[in-house]
């Protein structure tokens, strides 16, 4: 409807993950994008009345999309660090801003609202 996989594609910049294939985007896309309306039925009409614009949309959806894939769903982080004649050491980190699911929060329905 407003963003297709090629827009995540375009705005991925992480070295650290891959990004999943193109099928599951999509899959992903229209999860975001049926929750947006199942909770704003009449938002494709404001989209053409240009309230939201259609590029807010498509940039809105696919920054809850990355944030999902950056974090792979997982709440924890792991940072390792390696010193020459000292040893290693090993740190998990658990964010609670860290997306576990693709389902939209209520600040994230303001933005449509």
């Amino acid at each position: 409807m407003w963003a297709v996989a090629k827009d995540i594609e375009d705005r991925w910049i992480s070295n650290s993950n891959d990004l999943p294939e193109t099928e599951k985007l999509e899959i992903f896309i229209k999860n975001v994008e049926n929750q947006i309306l199942m909770k704003f039925p009449n938002i494709e009409e404001r989209v053409e009345a240009d309230n939201p614009n259609e590029l807010f949309m498509k940039e809105a959806i696919c920054e809850i999309i990355i944030s999902y894939c950056i974090t792979k769903g997982e709440p924890y982080s792991q940072e390792s660090q390696s010193v020459p004649g000292t040893g290693s050491r090993s740190i998990s980190v658990n964010s609670t801003k860290a997306r576990t699911s693709l389902t939209l929060t209520s600040e994230e329905f303001d933005k449509f609202a």
